[in-house]
């Protein structure tokens, strides 16, 4: 990477994320204390003209290859500059997905190709599309809206298996998605202690409102839990760029700053989710790793939870609780009161299909057993069983273990083992959330599995 290219991209990596944040900030502007709504219009034009730049910025980073796939690239770029701003990282991957379509080497593989594992989601798919028409619902659209979204899932999943990147294009993401990591995580950090509104251009009065809510928020999201979300698949990303790609030195040493920075952010949530799918990735990489490459690296990784808990305790009253008291604790008595519900719904209804996707949350929320309202069964597994029945739980976990067999034929294949310990990090917080429910998540968890699965196929 030539001195240019690496200014070029600090100026993308500078520009954007700060003009998001402003534009982000127009819809939390306070009204209160001295601070006045500032004009929305203002901030589009000066984000688009920001786009604009850092389009041809990005654009000319990469002359020697054809237009198409230098868009593709700057929708790329744009992804992984935007992941931590919530739901508007939607909007370049449909980019990408437009980009990766209008080659058609691309496009072939991903129309053409298919087998058992595609075939096993299909099935699903269409049988939650069904029962979506044929299953009472409170809410037609929103049962057959989430079955397309599995749907489109698996056709993000085949879309990410299929796509070959330049090397220099995913050394070159890899920066801009770490780097947009060490900055937003700083940054939300030192706005969940400072504990009150944060004014930024003080000669325009606009201030990032303080959350309210315990655990990092910031400009991730307006809940901890959706920030934990994202950075612990963030993090699980960077794992596999430290150690399972080869790397210079310093490449290693940049990595090695992300993920802890990342780790540290995951902390700063409070979310006991979180940690579940770390311990679950970190258990399967303790007893199923690649001897060669991790033989002093698994002690490591063995004696860092241990290290972490003194830290922990000492650090929140949640985590302390957690520990020490954990069926005190409001959220967690919540959800044992759901899966008891959602069990006791099954029994009395349809064993085979269900209560109907989307029902539980229209159950839950009138029975008048929690304040806490709820979206969906914090149970993927009993979710599954409550809404579609028998039936729409088995052929879920046939799709898992589908994918799990074909990521175990490929071993020894260093990416195959990576997969197998995302699955294991979903299946754990799969028994305390439906991160399928979530659209922000399910795209980029499928999008990692379906990357890896390309990447163990292919080397």
């Amino acid at each position: 990477m030539n001195i240019s290219h690496q200014i070029k991209l600090i100026v993308l990596f500078f520009t954007l994320p700060l003009l998001l944040l402003l534009f982000h900030m127009v819809f939390n502007i306070s009204l209160q204390d001295g601070y006045h709504h500032i004009n929305g219009y203002y901030f589009l034009i000066v984000l688009g003209i920001s786009l604009v730049s850092c389009s041809y910025l990005a654009i000319t980073c990469y002359p020697s290859y054809p237009l198409k796939e230098r868009l593709l690239f700057l929708f790329l770029i744009l992804t992984a500059l935007i992941s931590p701003f919530g739901d508007y990282v939607l909007i370049p991957i449909i980019g990408c997905v437009i980009f990766i379509f209008t080659n058609p080497i691309s496009r072939k593989n991903i129309l053409t190709k298919f087998d058992i594992l595609d075939y096993c989601w299909l099935i699903f798919t269409g049988y939650c599309l069904i029962h979506s028409f044929s299953i009472p619902t409170y809410d037609k659209a929103s049962a057959i809206g989430i079955s397309l979204a599995f749907l489109a899932y698996g056709f993000l999943f085949k879309i990410a298996r299929y796509t070959i990147l330049p090397p220099k294009i995913k050394k070159d993401l890899s920066f801009l998605f770490c780097a947009v990591l060490m900055i937003s995580i700083s940054f939300g950090i030192y706005h969940l202690f400072h504990k009150s509104h944060i004014t930024l251009l003080s000669p325009l009065n606009i201030s990032l409102l303080s959350q309210g809510f315990p655990g990092l928020a910031s400009i991730f999201s307006r809940w901890p839990a959706n920030t934990a979300g994202f950075l612990v698949m963030s993090a699980s990303i960077v794992f596999y760029l430290l150690f399972f790609t080869q790397n210079a030195s310093s490449q290693k040493v940049y990595l090695t700053c992300s993920l802890l920075v990342i780790f540290s952010g995951v902390l700063a949530t409070e979310t006991r989710m979180a940690l579940l799918f770390i311990a679950g990735f970190l258990g399967l990489f303790l007893v199923l790793y690649p001897f060669q490459q991790f033989k002093k690296i698994r002690f490591i990784i063995l004696l860092m939870p241990i290290a972490l808990l003194p830290i922990l305790i000492s650090y929140s009253d949640k985590w302390k609780e957690t520990l020490s008291n954990p069926f005190q604790q409001a959220t967690i008595l919540d959800r044992l009161t759901q899966y008891q519900y959602g069990l006791s719904m099954w029994n009395a209804d349809n064993h085979l299909f269900g209560i109907g996707l989307m029902n539980f949350r229209y159950f839950y929320n009138s029975s008048g057993l929690s304040s806490l309202r709820v979206d969906f069964l914090h149970n993927i597994y009993l979710s599954f069983l409550t809404e579609t029945g028998v039936i729409g739980l088995i052929l879920f976990l046939l799709n898992i273990f589908v994918l799990f067999k074909m990521f175990w034929n490929q071993l020894p294949k260093i990416p195959a083992y990576f997969g197998i310990y995302f699955l294991g990090g979903l299946m754990c917080v799969g028994l305390v959330d439906s991160w399928f429910f979530v659209l922000r998540f399910s795209v980029l968890l499928f999008i990692i599995l379906g990357f890896t699965l390309g990447q163990s196929e292919r080397s």
